[in-house]
């Protein structure tokens, strides 16, 4: 058994941790049928349906930030993040390297 522990509203958010959007996003501010896996600007995962790291994802702007105070900050630009903590299984990552 794995144990992982779904971050709250007032965790703080340090870069180790796990993360992967709520839902996905088209290209074009959703009008558009296609999709990007890979941000054109920074390279990062995006639309990604695997666990990647946080620090992979956001920037260090975010670290020592709660969860609830991203959430607030990201609510009429861009998709919600579930996060977690723990061992997550090899076949749920995507690796960045």
């Amino acid at each position: 058994m794995i144990t992982i522990q779904l971050l709250e509203d007032t965790d703080i958010i340090t870069g180790e941790e796990w993360c992967r959007p709520l839902g996905i996003t088209t290209m074009s501010g959703g009008m558009s049928d296609h999709y990007s896996f890979k941000s054109m600007y920074s390279g990062l995962p995006e639309n990604n349906i695997k666990w990647v790291k946080v620090k992979h994802v956001l920037g260090e702007g975010w670290f020592g930030k709660t969860v609830a105070q991203y959430h607030t900050a990201i609510k009429d630009c861009g998709s919600k993040m579930e996060f977690v903590s723990g061992d997550m299984p090899n076949s749920h990552k995507l690796i960045v390297n």
